[in-house]
């Protein structure tokens, strides 16, 4: 709070305090340095700061690599604003094969943070990444579609849409698999409340299609007939048609209404039975029945109805992975 007040009340003491921070972060005092770092990151948003941004980097650049979780968070906060300079931006591209390990952390904050920052630097190096990071990547992208956090969804379907879009030649068969598990999430997505998303969600299935050269489902986009869209990806990738209806299944449980009747269009096509196992076309036969009851039941019988669906999950654990569908395998169909 002191910093922030400085920032408005004392500009002229800022690079004076920046400068003696800076000299205190490079000598070897661990028991000062969170404090400082954390007084540093705030003071850094004065203009009369900005002398100091390349020792900042640096500084900020070296405490992204310790294991200490708290000064991730602290660099990351440092790193996120000194990304608004275009030539800062440019100079960490160097950071981004970190940026892409820190999106395993069990920390929403710093996942948040990284792939933020990770999306502001991609405009400028983004087509220099290796094929094994590239993949890795990918990976990584795809849950990060159905987060909380919109600013994190935006990022992660900016970066994925790059990466369809001047993916080189040698990486490009290999991503072909983590492109299709990317169709689901994001039809579900274009009838996101938020606008931004539904917007970002279109346009990176558009370009998705565009990649695996499916014209019926680029010609339904063009017209707008996102509803169609379950449709013809059961129609044109009928091996991953069970683990389609699996990962559909968590978004009936989705906040979101319009998700939810998403869910419920799409899993209603039971006429694509005969495509799927036995066990995923008993599940699938059920699930289209009870979401025609669905439709004509009141609010009390709606909720009978998703405590019948937990139920049935709960009873077939070999169609459900550890937290995660294995709809998000990498294998290749």
């Amino acid at each position: 709070m002191l910093a922030r007040e400085m920032c408005h009340k004392s500009v002229a003491l800022c690079s004076e305090i920046a400068s003696s921070l800076l000299g205190l972060l490079s000598k070897d005092m661990p028991c000062w340095d969170l404090a400082t770092m954390a007084f540093l990151v705030e003071i850094l948003q004065c203009r009369a700061c900005r002398e100091w941004h390349e020792r900042a980097l640096d500084i900020m650049s070296k405490n992204l690599q310790s294991e200490c979780r708290e000064r991730h968070r602290l660099a990351l906060r440092g790193l996120v604003l000194l990304s608004k300079n275009i030539s800062m931006a440019i100079r960490m591209w160097g950071l981004h094969t970190r940026l892409v390990e820190l999106l395993r952390e069990n920390d929403s904050d710093v996942v948040r943070m990284s792939i933020v920052l990770l999306s502001s630097l991609w405009p400028y190096n983004g087509s220099t990444i290796s094929t094994p990071l590239a993949l890795q990547l990918a990976d990584m992208l795809l849950p990060l579609f159905d987060n909380d956090d919109s600013q994190v969804q935006l990022s992660s379907m900016s970066i994925f849409r790059e990466l369809t879009i001047f993916s080189a030649e040698r990486i490009h068969t290999a991503l072909k698999s983590h492109v299709r598990q990317s169709l689901l999430p994001l039809s579900f997505h274009c009838h996101d409340e938020n606008q931004r998303v539904a917007e970002d969600s279109q346009a990176t299935l558009c370009s998705s299609a565009r990649y695996l050269q499916w014209k019926d489902l680029q010609e339904m986009l063009q017209e707008e007939q996102t509803w169609s869209c379950g449709m013809n990806l059961l129609a044109q990738d009928k091996i991953r048609a069970g683990e389609n209806l699996h990962h559909a299944l968590l978004y009936l449980d989705s906040p979101q209404e319009s998700l939810r009747q998403a869910a419920i269009r799409f899993l209603a096509l039971e006429d694509k039975a005969e495509d799927m196992s036995p066990a995923t076309k008993s599940q699938a036969l059920e699930t289209a029945f009870l979401l025609r009851a669905v439709e004509r039941a009141s609010g009390s019988i709606w909720q009978k109805l998703q405590h019948r669906f937990r139920w049935a999950r709960c009873k077939r654990p070999c169609l459900w992975g550890r937290g995660r569908l294995c709809c998000w395998s990498s294998e290749e169909s």
